[in-house]
């Protein structure tokens, strides 16, 4: 059996596959966020219940929140204060005995993508999740690309091509809570959308109260009512994200482009973008595939399980 954990911010969600990657069994726990052993408590108690229910000592991976220090094997989580500077894998190991395979949580969501999800075929794939952050992956026929430091696939933390500036001069320059300004996520994530409605809404109204700055999903209906400070978002939002996956492209050369999060059922990524991609790309390059992920909320979860299948 192939056991999963996806370890969030808010929760914690196991599950169990068998040979055939069949979900057999599925549970949601709240995330011990401040206590690291009450953690390690709750993870090591879902792998030997599931031992015991499913009579086989189950192999274990992880998708959490964050990056691994290359040199000391210790999580970099800042959203999550519990696994934030502890060797996660070493210390489960060591009371469970067996071994365990952790990995970032979209690099998770893509794999689960490429084993029957929108990527199978793919020598080469890209992940991007648009949530609360912009999430990156590579894939390289069906193994993730982790990189030297544990960090490739980090395209949220790019900053915007500075050809945006000229093509949109108003843009402001934002500040990441990574360290950095302009970062991608600042402007393409769900967050990063809300906060371009409220600056184009003070931009072209003059003004924006709270009951007028919008989230994702009311922007989103807001254009597709062609309401011009929406449009001119959407706009401007697609326009940076067609650059952005346009570098990816002349860099990686994907077959397909996999978009997970809140804002992945927006019609427009499908529609508009392959053919805005095309500015910011050699002219006789195909456009890559750009699809929705096939298996949603059960991506981080699937791909951690799917760390130990051969």
């Amino acid at each position: 059996m192939y056991y999963g954990f996806d370890i969030g911010g808010t929760k914690i969600e196991f599950s169990v596959y068998n040979t055939a990657l069949e979900c057999v069994f599925n549970e949601r726990i709240p995330v011990p966020a401040e206590d690291y052993e009450e953690l390690l408590d709750a993870l090591d108690k879902f792998i030997f219940e599931a031992d015991k229910q499913f009579e086989c000592k189950g192999l274990v991976g992880i998708g959490y929140p964050g990056v691994m220090d290359s040199e000391t094997n210790t999580l970099v989580c800042s959203n999550l204060p519990s696994l934030h500077g502890q060797n996660l894998q070493n210390d489960l190991e060591k009371r469970i005995g067996r071994d365990v395979k952790v990995q970032n949580d979209a690099n998770c969501f893509a794999l689960s993508e490429c084993f029957r999800g929108a990527a199978e075929n793919a020598d080469v794939a890209i992940a991007v999740t648009l949530g609360t952050g912009v999430g990156g992956a590579i894939c390289i026929n069906k193994t993730i690309l982790s990189g030297h430091n544990f960090g490739a696939g980090e395209f949220g933390h790019m900053a915007i091509p500075g050809t945006m500036l000229q093509r949109h001069p108003e843009l402001p320059v934002t500040h990441c809570g990574c360290g950095g300004h302009s970062c991608l996520e600042t402007y393409c994530s769900g967050t990063g959308l809300a906060a371009l409605y409220k600056f184009y809404k003070l931009h072209i109204d003059g003004s924006c109260s709270e009951e007028q700055a919008l989230k994702g999903p009311d922007i989103i209906a807001a254009y597709n009512a062609n309401e011009a400070v929406a449009v001119k978002t959407i706009s401007v939002f697609l326009d940076i994200l067609a650059s952005a996956l346009g570098n990816l492209m002349m860099i990686l050369d994907p077959d397909v482009i996999v978009f997970g999060g809140g804002l992945a059922r927006f019609d427009a990524l499908y529609t508009k973008l392959p053919e805005q991609i095309k500015a910011y790309v050699f002219s006789n390059m195909k456009i890559p595939a750009l699809k929705q992920a096939e298996f949603g909320g059960e991506g981080g979860v699937r791909g951690a399980a799917l760390l130990n299948y051969k």
